[in-house]
């Protein structure tokens, strides 16, 4: 099995137990865990299956002013089985493990779902107006009422409609010009839509339109599924292959869609494996300050080995050979010599942090080591808590990053003590004999 991220499962003690109404899932001190007879398809939130809570505001507030985690991530839809496959990466992690972690996965998600909606429009395109996939049944509905109504069918009629079936599904060329698959709304007044290239779409609201399944897209599901299957990095690249696809048609996906999907699944996972088994890569120099006085300024930095640009190269030809033996001519990762180095506070009003350069991103060089430095000025005395992130360019066109698996590549906190007294400055200032016999004299 791929070894997505570094945490196993460990059940935390009990402390608060909080039955939903569905009451299929029971949460545990920060850790939420499924009811053995919890359906696969019961659907909740990103934060409930984390179990966030309060404390995890002001790092959440920080890594998404930052860019590196979704605004509406904690307020993702999944289903049950994609909450326990996802617990199964993060449950014993920190808070910013377990955010980060969930942020790849939603991301690897949302791109399998973009190369099957770009898979599906192609084909409705090719065959025409009345062709249709497994995902697509909610409009055919719709354009039933329509038939034999003798008016043009209401809003409250589409989303009965939608409601029949499970919600938006993939579209069609002549239903939705994006055919990226509608919310509880229709594409004319905006309740749902494709979305743009990096969320993935959804309902009018941003949490997704739905299949039945508490408003988990039926999309969501198939790519889901996906995810989950042929992990087995040993195993040939066909084989994978043939096992994803096989994932995705048993969730209903047509024939472009789960071709699409698998090509674009195996990219992330090979992407994650080979970045995981990358050692010295990266190294923090200089090392991070341990102790700093309040108003006190230090340096560190973050070297990137250029042995990386030529493991990049490596994984760019894995990634040929899945173009090349995959179905499908639509992939989801390009593959850049970029790299994306983020040190940041907890809390910004404890910790200044400057960078010595315009920007975070680099471009890797296979002739020298590529480098950030930051200046670290602490506001406050305490501990004052930090993480440096370090992403990779999967798309130097939409401005896409991914995680390297390993992140937080740092966290830790600087201990920070109060400024000296103009006393105490001034006996540190004098020589060692002068502060001897100044004592003795006391």
């Amino acid at each position: 099995m791929r070894p997505r991220q570094l945490f196993g499962i460990r059940t935390a003690a009990v402390v608060v137990v909080v039955v939903l109404c569905s009451g299929w899932l029971v949460f545990y001190y920060g850790v939420a865990h499924q009811a053995n007879d919890a359906p696969a398809d019961a659907a909740l939130t990103v934060g409930q299956c984390i179990g966030a809570n309060a404390t995890i505001d002001p790092l959440k507030e920080t890594l998404i002013n930052e860019g590196v985690i979704e605004e509406n991530l904690l307020q993702t839809k999944m289903t049950n089985g994609m909450c326990e496959d996802m617990l199964a990466l993060i449950s014993d992690g920190t808070l910013a493990q377990k955010l980060l972690a969930a942020q790849n996965y939603m991301q690897e998600i949302k791109l399998i779902e973009r190369s099957m909606r770009e898979a599906a429009a192609d084909e409705a395109a090719t065959r025409g107006p009345d062709w249709y996939s497994s995902s697509d049944e909610s409009l055919i509905r719709f354009r039933t009422i329509a038939q034999t109504s003798e008016q043009a069918p209401t809003q409250t009629q589409y989303n009965k409609a939608n409601v029949s079936n499970g919600g938006g599904g993939g579209g069609t060329a002549s239903a939705t010009a994006s055919a990226g698959g509608g919310g509880g709304g229709d594409n004319v007044s905006g309740g749902g839509g494709g979305g743009d290239n990096v969320s993935g779409g959804g309902g009018g609201d941003g949490s997704g339109g739905g299949d039945g399944s508490g408003g988990v897209e039926l999309r969501t599901q198939q790519a889901a599924a996906a995810a989950s299957a042929g992990e087995d990095e040993d195993a040939p690249i066909a084989e994978r292959l043939r096992e994803k696809v096989a994932a995705l048609k048993k969730a209903g996906a047509s024939a472009p869609e789960a071709a699409a999907g698998s090509r674009c699944s195996l990219e992330v996972d090979v992407l994650d494996e080979t970045l995981d088994k990358l050692k010295g890569m990266y190294e923090i120099r200089p090392l991070m300050p341990e102790k700093m006085r309040q108003g006190e300024t230090k340096e560190a930095g973050l070297v990137v080995s250029p042995v990386t640009k030529e493991r990049f190269g490596e994984i760019t030809q894995q990634q040929r050979n899945i173009a090349e033996t995959s179905k499908s001519y639509i992939g989801c990762v390009t593959l850049t010599d970029r790299m994306k180095a983020t040190l940041s506070p907890w809390h910004r009003e404890e910790l200044g942090i400057d960078r010595h350069y315009p920007n975070d991103i680099r471009e890797l060089s296979s002739n020298g080591a590529t480098t950030w430095n930051w200046d670290l000025t602490a506001r406050q005395s305490g501990n004052l808590e930090l993480h440096l992130l370090l992403r990779y360019s999967i798309s130097r066109k939409n401005q896409e990053f991914r995680l390297v698996p390993q992140s937080p590549i740092y966290e830790g906190a600087i201990k920070a003590t109060p400024p000296e007294s103009d006393s105490t400055k001034k006996n540190t200032e004098r020589a060692w004999w002068q502060r001897l016999f100044g004592g003795l004299s006391e």
